[in-house]
């Protein structure tokens, strides 16, 4: 357990430097986005929602599935800001690559 704990804080600290450097330099104007996120681990999810919400203020509905993003993504779609989300979503290498593929096909057409 002492090995995935190592682990999990490795990755919590790479994920918040990464997150917290890419949104400060999107958001240089201190305007509050609305941000779709994607992320199927929990805790990843968690942490880079706490990030968003909290350091930069910005609004956050979370998706934990390709199914959930793609309902989040309808009912919100016209004031989504940001979509952020992992590629790897479940058992699936690239299926972030396909749903974001199809989330702009859903926003090009409407």
């Amino acid at each position: 357990t002492s090995v995935a704990a190592a682990v999990s804080a490795k990755c919590a600290a790479y994920c918040t430097t990464t997150t917290a450097a890419t949104v400060a330099n999107t958001t240089t104007t201190s305007r509050i986005l609305q941000i779709l996120l994607i992320e199927d681990n929990d805790a990843t999810r968690m942490i880079l929602e706490r990030i968003l919400v909290s350091t930069f203020g910005h609004r956050v509905t979370s998706a934990k599935s390709v199914s959930e993003a793609n309902e989040k993504f309808r009912q919100l779609s016209p004031n989504i800001d940001l979509i952020m989300s992992d590629i790897g979503l479940g058992m699936q290498f690239d299926a972030g690559y396909t749903l974001l593929h199809d989330l702009r096909a859903y926003w090009m057409e409407s």
